[in-house]
């Protein structure tokens, strides 16, 4: 699939200043392109429109577009692929199972970095596993922003009070112990969205966990102290 248009129109107008900070910012060696998250996501909506004029449009489809921007050596590209995703979720939905295994097999081995990993995780995971026990299956990969997932693809449901919460204390219990700074974050932002409206079990939860690191409890108890 032809991506040089995405591409032409992105650089077209691009602020090269941008494009520095956000490889500064993002720490990585990729090529970026430097576009507001806006205009990002505007250019690669407008050309997913613009294929599913020309295209009998599907899941399928939309899995061969994200392949050939995931695999440029481009940071924006990469962004652009999940953004893809996102738009397209409802055309996954429908082959949830063949998306998601997809996921685990092209995009989940290489993500790299939180801005990629988080919109993956609240966007478009939770509309593709089963059930929520199958998140448990992410608890003990070696990458951490797969282990991230596990927790942060609970969050659409969290917001609306319909999360599996023993599911989500076996994540917390499972990764509570992990050294690395983006799952304690992840920890702590989970409970703190789950204490909106349930206080008193996250209070609860926190108070019976003299393990979780005080970063986490920080993070879970901000906005109840």
């Amino acid at each position: 699939m032809d991506i040089q248009p995405l591409i032409d129109a992105m650089e077209s107008g691009q602020d090269f200043e941008r494009a520095a900070q956000i490889k500064r910012y993002m720490k990585t060696e990729m090529d970026t392109i430097g576009l507001t998250v806006g205009e990002l996501r505007s250019a690669t909506r407008n050309f997913v429109k613009t294929l599913r004029q020309q295209h009998d449009w599907n899941a399928e489809l939309s899995r061969q577009l994200v392949s050939e921007l995931w695999s440029q050596f481009n940071w924006t590209l990469h962004q652009c692929a999940i953004e893809v995703l996102v738009f397209d979720i409802n055309y996954h939905k429908k082959d949830a199972a063949a998306s998601l295994k997809y996921c685990e097999e092209v995009i989940l081995p290489r993500l790299d970095g939180w801005a990629l990993t988080d919109v993956l995780a609240t966007k478009v995971l939770p509309f593709l596993v089963p059930n929520p026990q199958y998140l448990l299956t992410w608890l003990d990969n070696d990458s951490f922003w797969i282990r991230r997932c596990s927790l942060l693809a609970q969050f659409p449901q969290i917001r609306k009070m319909q999360a599996d919460l023993e599911v989500h204390q076996q994540c917390v219990d499972h990764l509570i112990d992990d050294n690395e700074w983006f799952i304690q974050k992840a920890i702590g932002w989970s409970l703190r969205t789950i204490a909106y409206k349930q206080p008193e079990w996250v209070l609860s939860f926190v108070e019976d966990r003299p393990n979780m690191s005080k970063f986490a409890k920080k993070e879970a108890l901000r906005r109840l102290q």
